[in-house]
This record gives structure tokens, C-alpha cells and sequence, in this order.
């Protein structure tokens, strides 16, 4: 039997790692209007890859291991995964196993509950276009945030749009910061770009291979609470898949690799509690 996991994710151990190579623009070359990028299906687009993102063999823009692992294109944008020390993973490792990522916001009795949660930024910011200051207040005033909310530091950090895997100065602050593992996915369902029936339409043939793969969703989109994650459930039961943590379906079960415990929750207050998109490097808490 399959099973589906919730929330982030954990390292497979098949992941491969390359040499890093960043990219520099050349002048020839146009920005992606579309995350196509460089050779894509023999038609050259000579567009490049923004947000130290990868140009896969494919011609999509990204930062996954298919993304700048082997057949990553040169030309158009960064490739290899540094040897750093930071994990990235886009699956589960367990046969026949389906994560579902989501923004949830109910944090609290999320983690009471036993799921993971991982860190989003503070606003959700493009990191790629983002300054180093920015980049560091993003990191800590949703640390302090989380720190005051549940006691705990978290270790995984999902990047807004998936974007900016590559950024190097985004990787040491993450290092600094204690972070072990980078969120990402393979299925998108899209329900950020589309409506739920259409989204509902295209889900069975996201995971009608039985293969692991980690599905992208938002909770902040009331249809995809109310419909799409009901059908996806179900959908998933009839295929033959059961439900697990998404540590569980990497084979890691302790606590400790998620959370470093640093406090206990503290009285809730409006700035811990609240951000909106404009708040960017001004502020403290």
C-alpha cells in the first residue's frame, strides 16, 4: 500500500551531488517571461534563468536536482548543488508515497497534532531579487516569530515560489541560521493559478504512477480547503495510498531532526501574530 505524508520533507539518500557552478548572464540572452529557458524540445529560446534558478535538460527554470543535476544547460543558468552541508529534496524516499506541502497558517495545533512545519519567510518575498539585509530579516523576524509562537527553531525552510535554491548568500544565512533542509516538490496541483475544478480534473493524473512525489498546495485558498484536498484525499485512497508524516516517509521519526526546542510559547501579541506583503525591512519585534 502507498502512503501520503503531509506537510514538508526530508533528504532521500539517492540524491546526488554536483559541483556548483554559478552562472553569469550573457549579455545575448533575455530574462524567462515564463520559467522556459535555454534548448526546450530542440527550439532555442535564449532566455536565461532568473533567481539563480537552474535550465534543466528540459528548458524549465528551477532549483531541483533534475533541475541542475545531470543535463542541467549551462548557458542559461546556474547548475550543481553545492556541497554544503544544506539538503534539498523534491520526494519522498519510501516506494509508492505522496506528500502534500502546504502554507498553513494554524500553526500552533498544527504542531501539536505531530506534523512538521517549515519556514516560508516572513512575506513572501522573491529571495532572488531580495538584498542581504532583506534576506536576513525575512529569516529572523519569522524565527523570533516562531520562537515566541512554539519555543521551538525550526530546521526546514521551504523558499516562496520555490525560487532562489541556488542564491548563495540565501544558503549560508540558512547554514548560520541552523537550517538542514530545503523544501521542495514534483507535483504542483496549481490551485494558486486556477480554479478548483480544474485543479480537481488534473490531480489523478499527478499521481496515477504510484511513484513517491510531494503535491503542492495552499491553505490559504478556501476552495482548496473545502474541495480540492477532500478529493485529493480521496482520490489518493482509491489508487491505494495511506497517510504518514512526511519525516516518516524519509525514514525519520524523531522530533529532534525537525525542531530544536529553545523556549516555551509565549502570550500572543498583535505584531508576533500578523505580517502582510509590505512588510519588508523595517520593523522589529
Amino acid at each position: 500500500m502507498a502512503r501520503i505524508n503531509f506537510l514538508f520533507i526530508l533528504l532521500s539518500t539517492t540524491n546526488i551531488l554536483y559541483v556548483f557552478s554559478q552562472f553569469t548572464n550573457p549579455s545575448s540572452y533575455s530574462l524567462s517571461p515564463d520559467a522556459s529557458c535555454g534548448n526546450k524540445n530542440g527550439t532555442e529560446h535564449n532566455f536565461y534563468c532568473p533567481n539563480y534558478d537552474c535550465c534543466s535538460t528540459n528548458g524549465y527554470c528551477g532549483g531541483s536536482t533534475a533541475h541542475c543535476g545531470v543535463g542541467c544547460q549551462t548557458g542559461y543558468g546556474n547548475c550543481g548543488i553545492p556541497n554544503d552541508g544544506l539538503k534539498s529534496i523534491e520526494t519522498c524516499k519510501k516506494n509508492k508515497t505522496l506528500a502534500f506541502s502546504f502554507d498553513d497558517e494554524i500553526l500552533q495545533q498544527i504542531y501539536n497534532d505531530g506534523h512538521l512545519i517549515g519556514a516560508h519567510t516572513w512575506s513572501h518575498v522573491h529571495l532572488g531579487r531580495a538584498s542581504p539585509e532583506e534576506i536576513d530579516f525575512q529569516l529572523d523576524t519569522l524565527d523570533l516569530a516562531i520562537k515566541r509562537i512554539l519555543g521551538v527553531k525550526l530546521l526546514y525552510f521551504r523558499p516562496p515560489f520555490g525560487e532562489s535554491v541556488m542564491n548563495p548568500y540565501l544558503r549560508k544565512a540558512l547554514i548560520r541560521r541552523g537550517y538542514k533542509t530545503i523544501a521542495l516538490w514534483d507535483v504542483d496541483t496549481r490551485d494558486w493559478a486556477t480554479d478548483s475544478a480544474t485543479a480537481m480534473a488534473g490531480f489523478p493524473g499527478l499521481i496515477s504512477d504510484l511513484k513517491p512525489h510531494i503535491s503542492l498546495m495552499h491553505d490559504r485558498i478556501n476552495t482548496t480547503v473545502d474541495s480540492l484536498l477532500p478529493y485529493a484525499i480521496e482520490t489518493a485512497k482509491k489508487l491505494g495510498y495511506k497517510f504518514d508524516t512526511i519525516p516518516g516517509c524519509n525514514g525519520q521519526h524523531n522530533k529532534h531532526d525537525w525542531y530544536r526546542v529553545i523556549g516555551k510559547p509565549e502570550k500572543r501579541d498583535y505584531k508576533t501574530w500578523h505580517c502582510n506583503p509590505n512588510d519588508m525591512d523595517s520593523g522589529i519585534l
